[in-house]
């Protein structure tokens, strides 16, 4: 986890609600297409709890706008 990036996630380990943008090519969750673009804008909700982790690292399932499906992000693939 990135310093920088340590601003976006609440005291209650949710991610700040609102968009970011992905820094790295992803793929959708449900088909993993890989049409999600680094800088693709994605959408935070208010109740955005991680859904697991790996290494010691918050996943989090946050909504791609252009394509309106779901992706996996951790907060240190993210932007503002």
């Amino acid at each position: 986890m990135t310093e920088q990036s340590t601003w976006f996630v609440l005291e209650d380990g949710r991610l700040s609600p609102g968009t970011y943008k992905v820094l790295n090519n992803k793929v959708l969750n449900e088909t993993m297409d890989e049409v999600v673009n680094a800088r693709d804008r994605i959408f935070v909700n208010e109740d955005n709890y991680p859904v697991g982790e790996m290494f010691g690292v918050n996943i989090y399932e946050v909504q791609h706008i252009r394509t309106r499906k779901y992706i996996y992000v951790t907060i240190g693939e993210l932007s503002r």
